[in-house]
């Protein structure tokens, strides 16, 4: 089927399981055409992955086998052989998913520095709602996305966006800060994370694919960590700011939450209220509100008596 396969501008806000790492991310609405053999507008592509599935070529474009990943198993439907929105219909009746609800994977792709990259992510609902699967819907798989520690896809349900059996591709720009690695991770809130297929690109411009839209805010902390009653984040606002903090225990229900308004500046201090925990390892999600813009980070916090 030739209609284009739906992209949508970064929506941000959201939490991730790995450790904090600062970065800066970029969104766009990018144009609905798929990339050409030739190349790519974004910048110089790195390497295309077909997730959960064999090398591909598919109108000159190749496409590597599932590689790069940590995590998660194959996932496939045989009684699928068409996709809504897209010419490249097999690229999407394979992907990865996690090996359980509530499990993580993520794929770790070596870029050759520091730098900004696009990450260019595809999607299509291949089990719930499908022949060869079982009955579903909107609400059947949500989950997020996070790059470098940030998300970037927050509570993202493929069937709510683009229907079921239907294409779905989103990019983001993502600032790699030193390690010359390019982290994504996934994880669902409900069911279990997918992906079709992933690429990696080189920006070579921020003024092409990518429309700049620098997000104002930085944080560090918590401090002390692990903490007992108390523990305190920094926090490096560019503009005024809502800064809500959400506590999860392992078993991903949320245990604690506060909002507070900030004015922009550099090294503001929020106390986080540890009294009411058990010891354990916890969960915070940080999410600033910034009017037009808002971000997300997250991170781990011990709590001992």
């Amino acid at each position: 089927m030739t209609t284009p396969p739906t992209r949508s501008a970064l929506t941000i806000p959201g939490w991730s399981w790995g450790a904090l790492l600062l970065a800066i991310l970029l969104a766009t609405a990018p144009s609905a055409q798929p990339a050409g053999p030739a190349g790519d507008s974004a910048g110089e592509i790195l390497v295309r992955i077909n997730a959960g599935g064999p090398a591909l070529s598919i109108d000159g474009v190749a496409w590597a086998a599932d590689n790069f990943f940590d995590g998660g198993r194959v996932s496939t439907n045989h009684a699928l052989s068409e996709i809504a929105g897209t010419d490249a219909d097999s690229l999407y009746l394979t992907g990865r998913t996690s090996t359980g609800r509530r499990e993580r994977f993520s794929y770790r792709v070596a870029v050759p520095e520091s730098g900004l990259y696009v990450v260019r992510l595809h999607f299509a609902e291949i089990y719930w709602g499908v022949p060869g699967g079982e009955p579903g819907g909107v609400g059947s798989r949500v989950f997020d996305v996070d790059a470098e520690g940030q998300t970037i896809l927050d509570d993202y349900d493929i069937t709510a966006d683009v229907g079921a059996a239907s294409a779905s591709v989103k990019e983001f720009a993502v600032l790699v800060a030193d390690d010359n690695v390019l982290d994504i991770g996934f994880f669902a809130s409900v069911d279990q994370p997918h992906v079709a297929a992933l690429e990696v690109i080189r920006s070579t411009s921020q003024s092409t694919a990518v429309s700049p839209r620098v997000l104002p805010f930085a944080l560090r902390g918590p401090v002390p960590n692990p903490a007992s009653a108390e523990a305190s984040l920094r926090l490096d606002l560019a503009a005024p700011a809502v800064i809500e903090v959400e506590i999860y225990d392992p078993l991903g229900r949320r245990v604690g939450a506060s909002s507070t308004a900030f004015a922009a500046g550099p090294g503001q201090s929020l106390s986080v209220d540890l009294r009411g925990l058990a010891p354990g390892v916890y969960v915070y999600r940080v999410r600033a509100d910034m009017g037009p813009a808002s971000s997300a980070v997250s991170g781990t916090l011990s709590v001992v008596r």
